[in-house]
């Protein structure tokens, strides 16, 4: 595939003990046999087959023609399902068909994604490859984490970019809207990979690194690491993975379902399951089952309530039967010791199994590695009550390592042993480079973690105990490179934050220049226009950047730029008055401003006059300032006009006046017209006989704070000024303002214990987080808070509840806000017609092939992050680079690469011929794997593309016990780098053979990882070749070779074997080069067998196939019309085998359309002395209804006719006309319509200004 420089092939990769069945004796699918003699002499090439690189040469075999749509392969065994004739077209409907299609599919029908080339001890559930050499020990011994430190100190070059899992990029990739480190810290926006199950973005899922205290779902999706413990009951429900990950092998434990465990791990979603592993209960004790099982069973039993078909009870009655059964053993293991992690386990008591479900038993066993020992447990430990960090960080058994925790007489301390980590953090070590370790030995105070100095004060807590983040460290780590790069601050508080953590809305630095702009006011939210789409603000937020470590300097001009340039907002007319803040002071939201507004028609309008969806009518939250949609309903009575459309109001009316009847302090307040709440400005709010805890309807939203923590003015106040926008649920304690989930926080006690009740119990028998300590009763209420149903007599429990959704927890109204701006559109006319597919698809049923919504629910999931296609009506899985295995559910080791050639040095060397890049993996200088592409500098003249592929380590079994016993020899790691990536250049002329140029070279010191990511700036040199600086004038090359240069050291060179010569010194001759390779093609022998290596043939241009025999060229046929330029692409699917380069007037694939054109011829007549005249065209935004200019044309005087030619299907939406005479400008309409040719004599009409048709010439000042 090959989409903006991504090249990821899918093919079937099976496991190295199984083979491909690739011989065949006819074509299928209606395949034409053609001859490989006859083939050479044609131009088949697309037409024939996909996949060149399955043709032999020889000329007794034969090659198939597919004439059938989707078919395709060496006998066109291959078929594509749907009514699809090209790859990427079923790769992406089979994708986008998981969208909308039931996520528990997943367990129905796909596979648990493992990494195997390293064993893991103690672990029940496979490893996802980003867990190795992730800081978090998963393995008995630690051995997954082994050589860890090589990444996490390792230092980058001068001109290059630190990620902040320790990769390198080039610095010019940093800040470019691009996502090119692993974990996404190159770049202002992060996502969790919440989209991945339902794209094939290989780069962007399959290589996503998750942030810390995440949990990988191993496609590339990240969650929270409390979502991943589900038997947690301190924090709310939460989605899983889509592909269920964090809970296979437990799945019974699951918050969101009721589930079955399947032997296979997988979870089973739909009910009467029967699972054969265990008996009818009542022949349980004839047969061989251990006690242990029988128990395991029964608790299985109750948390999934009796989902299995056998299962003797549910939750309301197996409590008893398990203490029947299993009093005994008392303690019952579940899930399985080594699903979380090797040395944890989870406990429930047999004689109170029920209670076990929210206080459940956890104990830490095994091994752990500590700086300077390891650790072993004896016997294992049990934690009650469970310490809440084990809920939320994953290197929680890091506790393990701690005294204070863990007794010296519970563990064993091992000192001579291979497995610990260095007990001062390898102080003193250098990187692969010659630099020091960045390493503070103490910045975890725990003894289980070392971790990088970048990492200190950066914002993410990497020490279990949280240490790297709330101690002050006196000295300022953030340094180096890495310093230039991060957020310091302007300070000297030693921050060093990465970029995503910039103007989200969470301060970081005490002076808040992180979410304000530095001396301006402006909130950072408005400067972060760095992305794909749009790199406007990218520059300036470098600048900004890398001037945050200058504590002091005095005032510049970017400061004094930026406020004039952000000083005057503008925003979507639609985004007034629609309860949402986007100016400052809120002024868009006023209640002067939308007391005169007018609400489209399906809205519902609120006492304020602002604009509500009709669905957030009585839903429990409110969304107009007055809680005129809630609570207030009844008092709207202004606006009934507009709302008597609204439909069945008055029963909306009625639902909501009965839903507020019962709620708290209804025994006080009468809720026709009164809100309960506790008191503000008396001396005890929770004294409500003294206090009556009553405020009147009219009084929310009115700015004044009537209510304790103004809780009616949760839609007026600001938290923080305004940085966390609305005050929401947030609370104030002093001068710090906090979040909704830490109201019941115990270092907040004095300031929180109004809010949360069960820091009010003498006896701290509330000490879960939803118990409830009712008020003037004196009594607990388990798991009573907030679960809309009133236990408490003055329904205490029910007061100030918060949604749990999303983001809401933190920022009041968040997900209301992104779904509902996401959804706003407005429909002008299609700008683009329909593919017509009704004749393609009736094709398709007329030959009885299936289409996409006849093709059955497995074919989508089975092949997990793969394709699905057919062969001879059996399903087979064509994998991406990152997996293999019958279905696609293994990761392979692999490098990923992301490169760009230098195009600014194109013109200097004369180069303007198509060059090839062939990229090479070196083992021990023999080739295992290798990836061409081509570059036109015609095109890469005027955009960058970055080009993005993988190379892939051989899985072979002597290879992969090679890495096996590699990745546990430091020393080998450390002294000896066996691979290598070579990327050869060479320049395609016409009529004779490639032209190799010369060669960038690159050793792999990270080969042990599964993937690496390898991102290269290919420079050429800055003078010519044959001047004295060129290395080879010097060269000790034989006569077998030609000296290059290898443009990345300078006065270095190597020695290129000639066409058939190969060898360390090219000593030896390869003479089967003489006929497999064609003529004018480079013919390159190679591997470990001498008497025998294989052969790879450097192809002239327009030259394919294993020889370089076929030749085929689409720019032959002149496809490109309208006097457009034809170059090859060069593309291994064959589905763009061409670009074309328009002529000024044409566009298209083919050049084959003409530019929308506006040809105007102005009637008017007017008495003004016109000095000037603006023409401007412009599009519109269907979303925001923005102007966007595409044209401008300014003139003295009068204009008479306007000419454009516009790059799109359609010309601009409008045509405006600015006259300017001495006095004032006029504005008019020249044209306003949607089509692709406008071509008028127009009669422009005049625009009033707003401020005459105003009643009574009102405005409002912006």
């Amino acid at each position: 595939m090959n989409d903006e420089g991504d090249e990821i092939p899918y093919c079937q990769r099976l496991n190295s003990s199984e083979a491909l069945k690739r011989s065949r004796t006819r074509c299928e699918n209606g395949g034409k046999e053609i001859l490989f003699r006859d083939l050479i002499q044609t131009d088949l090439y697309a037409r024939v087959f996909y996949n060149a690189s399955a043709i032999e040469d020889n000329d007794k075999n034969f090659v198939c023609q597919c004439n059938q749509p989707g078919t395709f392969g060496k006998y066109c065994e291959y078929l594509l399902g749907g009514s699809y004739n090209y790859f990427g077209e079923t790769l992406e409907a089979q994708f986008s068909k998981k969208a909308s299609e039931d996520s528990w599919n997943t367990q129905r029908y796909g596979h648990i994604l493992c990494y195997t080339t390293l064993p893991c001890l103690g672990r029940h559930l496979c490893l996802d490859w980003r867990e190795i050499c992730d800081g978090v020990q998963q393995c008995k011994f630690g051995t997954d984490e082994e050589n860890w430190d090589l990444l996490e100190f390792n230092e980058c070059e001068d001109d290059e970019f630190r990620c902040r899992n320790g990769m390198c990029i080039p610095e010019e990739f940093w800040l470019d809207g691009d996502y090119d480190c692993m974990d996404q810290s190159d770049e202002l926006y992060r996502d969790d990979g919440e989209y991945c199950h339902s794209s094939h973005d290989a780069m962007a899922c399959d290589e996503h690194i998750c942030r810390p205290n995440t949990y990988s779902c191993g496609d590339g999706q990240c969650i929270f690491w409390h979502t991943r413990m589900p038997f947690n009951r301190l924090d709310p429900i939460e989605d899983d993975c889509v592909n269920k990950r964090n809970i296979n092998y437990m799945c019974e434990v699951s918050r969101t379902r009721f589930l079955w465990t399947l032997p296979n791990g997988l979870c089973w979603p739909d009910a009467n399951y029967d699972d054969k592993r265990y008996p009818v209960w009542s022949n349980t004790y004839s047969t061989n089952i251990s006690w242990m099982v029988q128990c395991t069973y029964l608790i299985k039993c109750l948390l999934s309530n009796g989902f299995e078909r056998k299962c003797p009870c549910n939750r309301k009655n197996c409590s008893q039967l398990i203490r029947s059964t299993c009093a005994s053993l008392r303690f019952i293991f579940y899930p399985p010791p080594g699903v979380i992690s090797h040395n944890l386990f989870f406990l429930y008591d047999a004689l109170d199994p029920l209670q076990s479900i929210t206080n459940l038993g956890v104990g830490l066993n095994g091994t752990l590695k500590c700086k300077g020992f390891l650790l072993e447990t004896k016997p294992p430990l049990l934690l009650f009550p469970p310490l809440k960090v084990i809920f939320l960080q994953p290197n929680f058994n890091s506790i393990l390592c701690d005294p204070q925790y863990i007794p010296e007489e519970s563990a064993n301390r091992v000192f001579d042993t291979f497995f610990q980590y260095h007990p001062s953090c390898w102080n003193g070590s250098f990187t692969f480079n010659g630099r020091s370790y960045a390493v503070h030995p103490n910045a975890c105070l725990s003894a289980g973690t070392c971790i990088s100095q970048y990492r200190i004060l950066d914002g993410e807590s990497d020490c279990y105990d949280e240490s790297d983040e709330i101690r002050d460290f006196e000295k300022n780590f953030c340094t180096g490179n890495v310093g230039r790069h991060r957020f310091q601050c302007f300070s000297d508080e030693n921050k060093c934050i990465p970029l995503y953590l910039l103007g989200t809305r969470t301060l970081e630095c005490s002076n808040q220049y992180d979410e304000i702009w530095r001396n301006t006011g402006i909130s950072l939210t408005e400067v972060r226009a760095c992305h794909k789409s749009d790199h406007h603000d990218c520059a300036r937020l470098k600048h900004y950047i890398r001037r945050s470590s200058q504590t002091n300097f005095t005032e510049d001009f970017d400061n004094i730029n930026i406020s004039k340039q952000l000083s005057t907002k503008n925003i979507p007319f639609r985004f007034y008055c629609d309860t949402f803040w986007d100016l400052d002071d809120h002024i868009d939201e006023r209640p002067e401003l939308c007391n005169n507004w007018i609400c489209e028609k399906h809205q519902f309008q609120c006492q304020t006059g602002q604009c509500i969806d009709v669905d957030w009518v009585c839903d429990g939250e409110w969304d107009c300032a007055d809680a005129s949609d809630e609570e207030a309903i009844s008092f709207n009575i202004d606006r009934l006009h507009h709302n008597a459309h609204v439909t069945d109001l008055p029963k909306r009316v009625e639902n909501c006046q009965n839903l507020y009847r019962n709620t708290s302090f209804s025994m006080f307040c009468n809720s026709s017209f009164e809100f309960g709440c506790f008191r503000s400005n008396v001396e005890n709010p929770l004294n409500i006989q003294s206090n009556r805890p009553c405020i009147n309807l009219t009084q929310i939203g009115d700015e004044i704070q009537d209510c304790y923590n103004a809780y009616d003015e949760k839609n007026t106040f600001e938290a923080n000024g305004g940085i966390l926008g609305m005050w929401g649920f947030h609370y104030r304690c002093g001068s710090i303002v906090d979040s909704y989930q830490n109201i019941c926080s115990e270092k907040d006690s004095n300031c929180s214990s109004i809010l949360c009740s069960k820091l009010r119990d003498p006896s701290k028998s509330c000490f879960g987080p939803l118990d409830v300590f009712c008020l003037e009763e004196n009594r607990c209420v388990k798991n009573a808070r907030c679960n809309k149903t009133r236990e408490c007599k003055h329904g205490d429990d029910e007061y100030w509840c918060a949604s749990t959704v999303g983001q809401d927890k933190t920022f009041y109204r968040f997900e209301k806000e992104r779904k509902y701006r996401s959804s706003l559109n407005f429909s002008f006319t299609r700008r683009y017609a329909p593919e017509d597919r009704t004749h393609s698809m009736k094709l398709f049923k007329e030959r009885g092939i299936l289409i996409q919504n006849e093709l059955p629910i497995e074919y989508f999931y089975s092949c997990n992050r793969g394709a699905a296609i057919f062969m001879m009506n059996e399903m087979r899985c064509f994998c991406p680079p990152a997996y293999y295995g019958r279905w696609c559910e293994f990761f392979s080791d692999r490098i990923t690469i992301i490169t760009v050639v230098d195009r600014a040095k194109f013109s200097f060397m004369m180069l303007s011929n198509i060059l090839k890049v062939r990229a090479n993996l070196l083992h021990e200088n023999e080739t295992i794997d290798f990836h061409e592409f081509h570059i036109i500098p015609t095109i890469e003249n005027a955009q960058r593309v970055k080009h993005r592929f993988y190379l892939r380590y051989s899985y072979s079994f002597e290879m992969l016990q090679k890495k096996k016993h590699r990745f546990f020899n430091r020393s080998d790691i450390v002294d000896r780098h066996p691979y290598s990536v070579h990327f050869d250049i060479f320049e395609l002329l016409e009529n004779a053979t490639a032209k190799e140029l010369g060669s960038w070279h690159y050793p792999i010191y990270f080969d042990y990882l599964p993937s690496f990511r390898l991102a290269v700036i290919l420079k050429l040199p800055s003078l010519p070749l044959d001047t004295a600086a060129d290395p080879c004038q010097h060269s000790r090359c034989n006569r077998n070779s030609n000296c290059k240069p290898v443009f990345n050291d300078n006065q270095t060179y190597y020695c290129s074997c000639k066409s058939g010569f190969y060898g360390k010194d090219c000593h030896f001759y390869e003479p089967r080069c003489e006929t497999h390779c064609s003529v004018r093609s480079l013919c390159r022998p190679h591997g470990n067998n001498v008497k025998q290596p294989s052969i790879n043939c450097i192809c002239p241009m327009d030259h394919f196939g294993p020889g370089c025999h076929l030749q085929y060229n689409d720019c032959k046929s002149n496809p490109c019309l309208n006097s457009g330029i034809c170059f090859p692409t060069y593309s291994y699917s064959g589905e763009v085998s061409y670009v074309c380069v328009c002529s000024e007037r044409f566009y298209g694939k083919r050049c084959e359309l003409r530019k929308a054109s506006v040809f105007l011829q102005l009637n008017m007549t007017t008495n003004l002395k016109i000095l000037a005249t603006s023409i401007q065209l412009y599009d519109v935004n269907p979303k925001t209804l923005d102007l966007i200019i595409r044209y401008q044309q300014v003139e003295h005087g009068m204009v008479s006719v306007v000419s454009y030619l516009h790059s799109d299907t359609y010309s601009p939406y409008i045509g405006l006309l600015k006259m300017y005479d001495l006095d004032e400008q006029k504005y008019y309409v020249m044209y306003a319509m949607l089509e692709s040719t406008v071509d008028i004599v127009s009669q422009p009409h005049f625009c009033q200004s707003v401020l005459s048709i105003l009643p009574n010439s009102k405005s409002f000042d912006n």
